[in-house]
């Protein structure tokens, strides 16, 4: 069961991720220096190309599943409000790579694909409890 769910998951990525890239550009999330963004479910999309790999973090429970991870240059991560609550990703590093999803709905998600190396330290800004590390190598 969970392997079909899993499946099924990854087809509706699949399917955002193309309508994320036919999206009309707005006045969406910053983007930094070495990265791309884009926030799916009728938002925006500041680049309609994702890395050749894509790293899913899960938004529940009031938190980020998986908290920390490794990834190498080029990697797309998508953040998927799986939560009853909506949720917001903020950078809270000094770096030059600033993450906004601006407020993510259940059932939202938001990608950035990361192609600079480097640790990037993020949080929930409405709940400031819950936060997360991506370590590009």
């Amino acid at each position: 069961m969970r392997k079909k769910r899993g499946i099924c998951f990854l087809c509706l990525f699949a399917a955002m991720v193309l309508v994320a890239g036919c999206t009309v550009q707005q006045n969406g999330p910053v983007t930094g220096k070495g990265m791309t963004a884009s926030t799916t479910a009728g938002m925006t999309s500041s680049d309609s190309g994702v890395g050749k790999d894509t790293v899913i973090i899960r938004i529940k429970d009031s938190s980020f599943d998986p908290p920390v991870i490794t990834v190498p240059a080029g990697t797309a991560i998508v953040w998927t409000n799986e939560d009853t609550l909506a949720h917001r990703v903020t950078s809270t590093g000094k770096g030059t790579v600033r993450l906004d999803s601006s407020s993510l709905s259940p059932g939202q998600t938001y990608t950035r694909v990361f192609r600079e190396t480097g640790r990037f330290d993020y949080a929930d800004n409405q709940h400031s409890f819950m936060t997360g590390t991506i370590i590009v190598v």
